[in-house]
């Protein structure tokens, strides 16, 4: 398994980048369809213990490479 990163465009002009675990970029894609699919909501915690949630049902594009 490899790990990917996916760049997710939000439609208010924001983005995020995370990363994700899958086996082919074809499989990273498919994941990142189905949670945006399923309005996940992603939540990135930061040192400060600051969370923030990004709603991927919001998500306008997203573009996955290698890392």
């Amino acid at each position: 398994m490899s790990e990917f990163q996916i760049t997710l465009h939000f439609n208010d002009n924001e983005s995020f980048i995370m990363n994700l675990p899958a086996s082919s970029l074809e499989d990273a894609s498919v994941k990142v369809t189905q949670m945006i699919q399923d309005k996940h909501i992603h939540q990135d915690i930061k040192k400060d213990s600051y969370i923030k949630g990004y709603n991927l049902g919001m998500v306008q594009c997203f573009h996955v490479s290698n890392r």
